[in-house]
Order: structure tokens, then sequence, then C-alpha cells
């Protein structure tokens, strides 16, 4: 138990909590891939975490590439 009470009082100062507050604000499928990073790298290995977060970013890349943000711009009808 004191051990686990050592390495959970360390782990504390891992998470960057302004980070994670700006993340929420600017792009919420980039915090939900840095929490699953995150967490996965804590609860499972080093080396699955970096797995895990290097396919997770993939496929978040390729999901943005296939549906890119667009506007259509033009005139508004009885506008000057």
């Amino acid at each position: 138990p004191t051990f686990a009470a050592i390495i959970i009082a360390a782990a504390i100062f891992l998470f960057d909590y302004p980070e994670a507050i700006h993340l929420w604000k600017v792009d919420k499928l980039d915090l939900l891939t840095w929490l699953t990073c995150f967490l996965v790298t804590v609860f499972v290995s080093v080396e699955v975490g970096i797995g895990v977060s290097a396919g997770l970013s993939l496929l978040f890349v390729l999901y943005e590439s296939a549906y890119p943000d667009s506007a259509v711009l033009g005139r508004l009808p009885e506008s000057s």
C-alpha cells in the first residue's frame, strides 16, 4: 500500500491540468486522444500506450481528412 501511494503521488504531477483545460476549449477530439493515451500508458504499459496513441492519432487524421470542415460563401439576397 505504501508503494502504491508513492506511485500515485508521483503520477499526479504527470497530468498537465492546464493543457487538459486548453484542449477542452479548443478541440475535444484532441482531448479524447490525450486522455486515452495517458490512461492506457498509466494502466497498461508504455509500449502499448505509444502504440494506442499512434493508432488513435492516425485514425483521427484520416477522419478529419475524409470529412473536412467546409463553408458555403455567397451573398445574401437584398444585401449590397
